[in-house]
């Protein structure tokens, strides 16, 4: 990732970069800024993580469910003898979290009555999910288990990751009715930095915080103007808001970034050009 940022800093020739991290690439997100932050490289100018715990205490996560120390080892063992941990394992162990609503629904209906699946965009779209590298899949199972983030222990590339020292500002967004990543749980992620911070709670569950049209008119989100210790002082003192978080964001965004350019005309740089069409070859690779 941190190479990733370089190219883009060099592509876009800016000497800092505005990072997002969406879920579980909040971790990478937050690893990351803290090598850089420990390194004293200032390339990051703020931080935005959405529906993303840094603080895996498993207690108030359905994940707990699954979390021991045998049945890490055992996936562990699994994903690096495949060397990925297949799209398929990542789509089963999103389903059994909800059995009802992800499993036995569709089992009444698509198997055992015979119907078809409604022709729905959030339906398909929740369900492209990709592989994950075995390492990678290894580090995200030793995160959770060890909480070596969250408790200021965690080594990597020959720095200790402090997300403390992060001066910068952070955005950070979490959804009501999430079952995967439960806002309670991201809210938790607050302490954890030194800069200020903006937490704003959606209306949505996992995938809707994302991807809900922006002209819904149930949408609504709270935000604080002073955040407290705890999640449920925030609940009793945050303002509702109706529409969408993401115009809110966009906001936060335009006043922490510069004068807004003409975009190139052309892709990449001398340095880096362009390879291929968006997204990459890569998606078509078995």
């Amino acid at each position: 990732m941190i190479r990733g940022l370089q190219v883009v800093s060099e592509i876009a020739g800016q000497p800092k970069v505005n990072l997002i991290g969406v879920c579980a690439g909040g971790l990478t997100a937050g690893v990351a800024a803290g090598v850089l932050k420990a390194r004293g490289d200032q390339l990051i100018n703020c931080l935005s993580l959405f529906i993303n715990t840094l603080d895996n205490r498993t207690a108030d996560s359905d994940f707990g469910l699954f979390v021991t120390d045998r049945s890490i080892d055992a996936l562990k063992l699994r994903s690096r003898t495949r060397g990925v941990f297949p799209e398929r394992n990542v789509f089963e162990m999103f389903a059994w979290l909800r059995l009802e609503e992800n499993v036995l629904s569709f089992y009444r209906s698509n198997y055992l009555l015979g119907e078809k699946p409604p022709a729905h965009p959030l339906l398909f779209w929740s369900m492209d999910y990709t592989r994950l590298p075995a390492e990678l899949h290894c580090d995200f199972l030793d995160l959770t288990r060890e909480n070596k983030l969250a408790k200021r222990q965690l080594q990597m590339l020959g720095h200790r990751v402090d997300l403390k020292a992060i001066d910068y500002d952070v955005y950070m967004m979490a959804g009501s009715t999430d079952h995967i990543t439960p806002w309670k749980a991201c809210y938790r992620s607050v302490p954890l930095f030194g800069g200020n911070i903006e937490f704003v709670l959606t209306n949505q569950n996992h995938t809707q915080t994302i991807s809900a049209r922006g002209d819904n008119r149930h949408l609504k989100f709270w935000t604080a103007a002073h955040l407290p210790e705890t999640a449920d002082q925030f609940v009793e003192v945050a303002q509702e808001t109706r529409g969408s978080w993401r115009a809110h964001w966009v906001n936060w965004l335009k006043a922490r970034s510069g004068e807004e350019i003409v975009a190139p005309q052309t892709l990449g740089s001398v340095g880096y050009p362009c390879i291929d069409d968006a997204p990459g070859k890569y998606v078509l690779q078995r």
